[in-house]
């Protein structure tokens, strides 16, 4: 797979979890990750990602699928 597919399963995922319409920080790692189309200008933003979700994401299992997206997709 892409990284552009990879991409479109992952904010998937987010988007239809139970906690997204009100988790306003998820909301905000979804707004971060739509416009990035490679996985160098992902590395980029992965500090404020994981920031983000670590702070202030409400859900443990979200955090942990956030935090592990770059191995995901390298695996």
């Amino acid at each position: 797979m892409t990284f552009e597919q990879h991409k479109i399963k992952f904010i998937k995922t987010l988007t239809e979890s139970k906690e997204y319409d009100k988790d306003i920080a998820l909301q905000r790692i979804v707004e971060i990750i739509k416009p990035i189309h490679s996985l160098k200008n992902y590395k980029n933003e992965k500090d404020l990602i994981n920031r983000i979700a670590i702070d202030s994401v409400e859900n443990w299992n979200t955090i942990e699928l956030i935090l592990n997206f770059r191995e995901n997709i390298e695996s």
